[in-house]
């Protein structure tokens, strides 16, 4: 059989508790309820935002990278053939000899 008392004395503690240790008492979340909240959105729009930066450097890194290998073909490409014509004028010169 459960303790009488006990059970009568917990039905009253809170009653007979100040006004001051009631509001003690409460959890102190509720003032922190906005600010959780808030960091809450921040963290929710932080990473669509994150992947959206990671995409777009990503993006003109890789344009930057292209742009320079385009240049470093064209002059390689020309340098090739200014190789070619005097391999060319080269081997005109020996067939003269």
């Amino acid at each position: 059989m459960p303790n009488v008392w006990f059970m009568h004395r917990r039905a009253i503690r809170p009653a007979v508790l100040p006004f001051r240790f009631k509001q003690s008492a409460q959890p102190p979340r509720k003032k922190y309820i906005p600010v959780i909240k808030l960091i809450k959105l921040f963290a929710a729009i932080l990473v669509p935002l994150m992947i959206g930066a990671f995409t777009v450097v990503t993006t003109l890194q890789d344009s930057n990278s292209a742009r320079y290998q385009r240049e470093a073909d064209l002059t390689r490409m020309e340098r090739q053939g200014q190789l070619q014509e005097e391999v060319e004028k080269r081997q005109r010169l020996a067939d003269l000899e």
